[in-house]
């Protein structure tokens, strides 16, 4: 017989498990928003996805009934998820949500580290024997996308021929339906035929088009835009100039409006109000004096001296529009600890962010804006700046950051430029 496995999610973890050990009687595979190993994703950058984990809390725990019904539950929960984001230490907040302790978010909690025996029980499959066709459908605002491209890229190592497409969606995006729907049933019936090709398709933001592409990632050229003395950012090096300064307050953490969240408040929003703030730094480009096309692997190298040596660095990327929108393109967060990125006789440690990939044109007048911070509440818990173990955390630490960019500490986001 012929098994053609379909689904995004939780039922793509599922079809990653079973994939290697199929056999030939598989033929096609259309994984969507998912990707094969669950640690990296939960603990993003090093730092415990909050919003995401709980929500999937919340929607496990209110499964069971109509549909009407679970809609139901999942709007009354919202008012004890919005106490359990401030509510310490984190391994009680499962029970501020649900009235009772969940299994995988205790365990989840206990078993941070990466190469956990705990994890590689509980998915990282190898993927890289999979024999069946792959079909990979992303968005650039689910939670989920780096570690799909992960594994679209093993898979290519391996010497398959996956597809990959990648849209405006993020992880709960109703177009989402049609879109698998479409993809798998042209991929099934090409696969029966024995003509199925890889490749990939984007959507390019800025632009509302679709790009076919050779390979993922395009080839590109990485230019950095450094971070300027009186808040600006440009291509050229840094003069020598001052470090800029913030106080980060675990107890009035940094928020992160929009991004990749399983919530209805993903994808791109208006940033304005969180770039307001007084532990929020911004580094702005002056008006484009023509389009700039940027498809790939985005990160950002942050110099900077803190007052603690437990921290983290939240790096968001936005454009910003003539009349002063500023909206999320793509971001990313790297929890910092002893050990990390060594500091240099001035205890200026060069911090490396990744941040989730971009497929985007900035328009001509616009403006390129990167935004710094020490947290991104709730999608990550925050740090508590003292570096005790993350479920029983509860003492709140204030943090200082200097960050740096002149001739010998040069601080920028490194774009790739494909245009």
């Amino acid at each position: 017989g012929n098994l053609f496995t379909y689904g995004p999610s939780y039922v793509g973890f599922t079809q990653w498990a079973i994939a290697a050990d199929a056999g030939p009687v598989l033929k096609g595979m259309l994984t969507a928003v998912t990707a094969s190993g669950l640690r990296d994703p939960t603990y993003a950058g090093g730092a415990y996805s909050l919003a995401n984990v709980l929500n999937w809390v919340t929607i496990t725990s209110n499964q069971g009934g109509s549909l009407l019904s679970f809609m139901y539950k999942q709007n009354r929960v919202q008012a004890r998820l919005r106490r359990a984001w401030t509510h310490l230490p984190l391994s009680e907040v499962d029970g501020v949500v649900t009235g009772r302790q969940i299994r995988f978010f205790q365990e989840w909690l206990k078993h941070a580290e990466p190469g956990d025996p705990y994890w590689e029980q509980r998915g990282n499959p190898d993927i890289a024997g999979v024999r069946a066709p792959v079909c990979m459908v992303g968005g650039w605002y689910d939670m989920f996308l780096p570690w799909q491209l992960r594994d679209y890229a093993t898979l290519c190592a391996a010497g398959a021929a996956p597809r990959l497409v990648i849209g405006p969606w993020d992880h709960a995006d109703p177009r989402l339906l049609g879109v698998q729907m479409r993809e798998g049933m042209a991929w099934f019936r090409a696969a029966l035929d024995g003509g199925t090709a890889g490749g990939v398709r984007v959507h390019i933001g800025g632009r509302d088009e679709w790009r076919e592409l050779p390979r993922w990632p395009p080839d590109a050229r990485t230019t950095e835009w450094f971070f300027q003395a009186g808040a600006g950012l440009a291509p050229a090096a840094p003069d020598d100039a001052g470090p800029d300064r913030f106080r980060y307050d675990p107890a009035d953490p940094t928020p992160s409006p929009g991004g990749p969240l399983l919530t209805r408040d993903a994808g791109r929003v208006d940033n304005r109000a969180v770039e307001a703030r007084s532990d929020v730094l911004v580094y702005t480009s002056a008006p484009l004096a023509a389009d700039l096309e940027a498809i790939g692997p985005v990160s950002a190298l942050v110099q900077v001296r803190t007052s603690a040596e437990f921290f983290d660095v939240f790096a968001r990327v936005c454009e910003v529009t003539p009349d002063g929108r500023s909206e999320n393109i793509c971001d990313g967060l790297v929890r910092v600890s002893p050990g990390m990125f060594p500091p240099d006789a001035d205890g200026v440690r060069p911090v490396e962010v990744e941040l989730w990939p971009m497929g985007y044109v900035f328009g001509r007048g616009h403006r390129i804006r990167v935004q710094l911070a020490g947290a991104a509440h709730p999608r990550y818990a925050r740090h508590t700046g003292t570096g005790e173990p993350l479920g029983t955390a509860a003492r709140l630490s204030p943090v200082d950051y200097e960050v740096y960019h002149d001739r010998r500490h040069p601080s920028a986001l490194r774009l790739p430029l494909t245009g």
